[in-house]
């Protein structure tokens, strides 16, 4: 999957990666709860786009607003949830699994967050994946997209216009 960011807090931070040695130590920081020793904080911006790649720990934290692109997908391996309740249950933990397949060492660096500056009228591509190509186009006036999938899904991030005579608007 991966994310763009849309609107976040001024001192916003993912959680992506994760600071443990090996599989041996993923195991034991886990199993000891101690979620600041694991998790991996990266910086991040409005603007922002951060590819998130099979096996990788990640979790969007408080004040975020993302754009979430992500290949088909009914599988969600939950280690930790903060220990919130809906209606004074937990929600379901996922331990071996998630131990099964999340990658360690896997130190995501701050360096993999692509800053964006849309160049105006130019698609342009974040990533480009065996699931999915994602691109950012920042248009003013007319813009005719000219695009041979089969299938494309178009977000409007700000402002508003017109896609084959349908009024679209941000969100």
């Amino acid at each position: 999957e991966c994310w763009y960011i849309l609107d976040c807090p001024e001192d916003a931070k993912l959680l992506v990666g994760n600071k443990a040695k090996d599989r041996e130590d993923l195991k034991q920081i886990v199993e000891s709860k101690d979620w600041e020793k694991l998790c991996n904080e990266v910086p991040v911006k409005k603007g922002d786009f951060v590819q998130i790649d099979p096996g990788t720990l990640h979790a969007i934290t408080g004040g975020m607003v993302i754009l979430e692109t992500q290949q088909n997908s009914d599988i969600t391996y939950r280690i930790y949830d903060y220990d919130r309740e809906t209606d004074g249950v937990k929600r379901e933990l996922h331990l071996k699994q998630g131990l099964d397949v999340i990658k360690a060492p896997d130190l995501y660096r701050e360096e993999n967050v692509v800053h964006i500056v849309p160049t105006e009228n130019e698609m342009q591509s974040l990533v480009c994946n065996d699931c999915y190509e994602v691109w950012v186009l920042k248009t003013e006036g007319e813009y005719v997209l000219q695009h041979e999938e089969p299938f494309v899904i178009v977000g409007v991030v700000e402002g508003d216009g017109i896609v084959n005579g349908t009024p679209v608007k941000k969100g």
